[in-house]
C-alpha cells in the first residue's frame, strides 16, 4: 500500500511538472508577444479614451531597453532614445491619426546568441490621419531584442523602404 502510494505522488509530481514545463512559453513566443504590443502602441481607434491610450504608451518600459536606437525612421523616431522618449514620439505619432492600425506580417525570428534575438518582419500601417488623409504603407523591419532581467526587450529597430519591383 505505501508503495502504491509513493508511486501514485511520484507520478503526480512528474505530470504537474510536465504541465507546467508545456504550458511556459518560448522564447519565439515571448518574442511576438513583445511585437504585439509593439504594434497595440502604435495602433489607435477612432474615439478612443485618451486616458486608456496613455496607459497603453506609458508602458514603453516594459517593451524597450534602456536604450534603443532606431534608424530609417524619418526625423522623428531616428536615433538613441530611451522609453521616456519612445513614448513622447508614440503620443505625438498617435495625435496625428483619428484612427490607425499597425501591423506585423511574415516574421521569423532566430536567435544568433543565447540572450540576443533578431527579428525580420514587413510592418504596414494603415489609417486615416486628422487632416483627411488616408495613409497605407508598408515597410521592411529587423529588429534586435535583448533578454534584459529575464524579459524580452527591444534594443535596436531599422526600417526601411519596400523598393517596388
Amino acid at each position: 500500500m505505501k508503495r502504491i502510494f509513493l508511486l501514485l505522488l511520484a507520478v503526480i509530481a512528474v505530470g504537474t511538472a510536465v504541465f507546467f514545463f508545456m504550458r511556459s512559453d518560448s522564447d519565439e513566443v515571448r518574442v511576438k508577444k513583445v511585437l504585439d504590443r509593439l504594434c497595440a502602441m502604435g495602433t489607435k481607434r477612432e474615439g478612443e479614451n485618451p486616458a486608456a491610450a496613455a496607459l497603453l504608451i506609458n508602458k514603453t518600459d516594459e517593451i524597450f531597453s534602456a536604450e534603443v536606437r532606431i534608424s530609417g525612421a524619418g526625423g522623428l523616431f531616428d536615433g538613441v532614445k530611451t522609453p521616456t522618449g519612445i513614448t513622447s514620439d508614440l503620443a505625438r505619432y498617435r495625435g496625428v491619426f483619428r484612427r490607425v492600425t499597425v501591423r506585423a506580417q511574415d516574421v521569423e525570428i532566430s536567435f544568433p546568441e543565447k540572450d540576443r534575438a533578431f527579428v525580420v518582419f514587413s510592418g504596414t500601417l494603415s489609417g486615416d490621419a486628422k487632416t483627411g488623409t488616408s495613409v497605407s504603407e508598408v515597410r521592411d523591419v529587423e529588429c534586435t531584442l535583448l533578454r534584459i532581467d529575464g524579459l524580452w526587450k527591444i534594443g535596436a529597430l531599422t526600417i526601411r523602404e519596400v523598393l517596388e519591383r
